[in-house]
């Protein structure tokens, strides 16, 4: 006889409703995590090819600097110069503002633990610093290829 739930259509009887529960916020949280992993990535793919648009279309620069004398090392520490700035703020700025955004989110209700109100949260600063330090390195590598793409090219081309 098939178990209650399945194949009859009645409703299934839980052992353990508190352990249930739990089950399903475990499948939220990792939804959860998912989804902003996914976020994440989808960001850190616009802001490599951003930087890889942002280089090509900085041709003419770089042809004009080059007539000029400049050597390509110099060239290339612009790009790195600039591509380490914008990460370096993107880093910063979601770091500091992923604190007050999860509150924010948990007072609009967001949250993976069901509870209406959330009086504390704590926050893995470890994991978040590692985070902030992988989004600002997809900067530098995001301005990385196109700027030896481009520093390879003679000026006339």
């Amino acid at each position: 006889m098939p178990a209650p739930g399945r194949s009859t259509g009645a409703p299934a009887v839980t052992q353990d409703v508190k352990e249930e529960t739990h089950e399903d916020y475990q499948v939220m949280r990792s939804a959860i995590r998912l989804g902003s992993l996914s976020a994440f990535l989808v960001g850190a793919l616009i802001v490599f090819f951003s930087l890889a648009v942002v280089v090509e279309r900085r041709r003419r620069e770089v042809a004009l600097l080059r007539s000029l004398g400049a050597t390509s090392e110099q060239v290339a520490k612009v790009f790195v110069r600039e591509a380490v700035l914008v990460g370096l703020a993107g880093a910063v700025l979601g770091f500091l503002l992923a604190v007050p955004m999860s509150f924010v989110a948990a007072r609009l209700g967001i949250s993976t633990t069901g509870r209406a109100r959330i009086y504390w949260l704590t926050f893995p600063w470890r994991d978040m610093l590692a985070v902030s330090g992988v989004g600002g390195l997809t900067a530098l590598l995001g301005v990385l290829p196109p700027a030896r793409k481009i520093l390879r090219l003679n000026v006339p081309e």
